[in-house]
């Protein structure tokens, strides 16, 4: 089973990059191989959500399970889509008040053999760039305050 670890240290505030993350509903506006989102249940620890995605021309769409627990951490696990599993957590360090140590840890297995011939590298590939995607927009973002 694939799995992808990134962390790094970031100029924002824990809490500032906590929100980031887990404001699922912006991600069509930053992630370019994320097309819509659709929270199906939103409460204070947990978002459901339905993600339709373009992995290189080929459509897929998922629902996850994200347990929020603010602003140290986002638990992601797969409810339905083309993955026999997919989990994934975000973990938010504090390093004084304008900066935090990220880190990401994911990993995934296809449901069948066809999918991990057809959307495994590439999702392996944009994986890789999630984790850049959300470091890059939260410089974007500082750089506005």
């Amino acid at each position: 089973m694939p799995e992808i670890y990134r962390t790094q240290e970031v100029l924002m505030s824990q809490n500032e990059l906590y929100q980031l993350v887990a404001d699922v509903e912006n991600y069509p506006k930053f992630l370019p191989w994320c097309n819509s989102v659709l929270v199906i249940e939103k409460t204070p620890t947990v978002i459901i959500a339905e993600l339709d995605c373009d992995l290189r021309g080929i459509p897929i769409e998922f629902t996850t399970r994200n347990k929020n627990t603010c602003p140290e951490s986002i638990e992601i696990s797969l409810i339905k889509g083309p993955f026999k599993t997919l989990n994934a957590i975000w973990t938010f360090k504090a390093l004084g008040e304008k900066k935090c140590k990220v880190e990401f840890r994911i990993s995934w297995q296809m449901a069948n053999f066809i999918l991990e011939k057809t959307t495994g590298v590439i999702f392996n590939q944009l994986s890789q760039k999630i984790f850049d995607s959300f470091v890059r927009k939260a410089y974007e973002t500082r750089r506005y305050d």
